[in-house]
């Protein structure tokens, strides 16, 4: 997702994961909330989606890689 988008804006990105959601049959909070915790270590932040245009493409990625090597 994050790696692929043009659009790293709390906009584009909710919207693409709002896709993800929809085609994965899930509702967005099924997404968004693991990304929350991988992001903030929390389930409790600020909307997840400015958090993750104010963290930056680079940051974002690095821990979502290392929240799914952690399985």
């Amino acid at each position: 997702m994050a790696a692929e988008t043009a659009d790293f804006s709390a906009e584009g990105l909710e919207q693409q994961v709002r896709a993800l959601a929809e085609q994965g049959g899930g509702k967005l909070i099924d997404y968004a909330q693991p990304i929350r915790v991988a992001l903030t270590g929390t389930t409790a932040s600020p909307p997840i989606f400015p958090v993750l245009v104010l963290l930056g493409r680079e940051a974002v990625l690095a821990r979502l890689d290392g929240a799914l090597g952690a399985r």
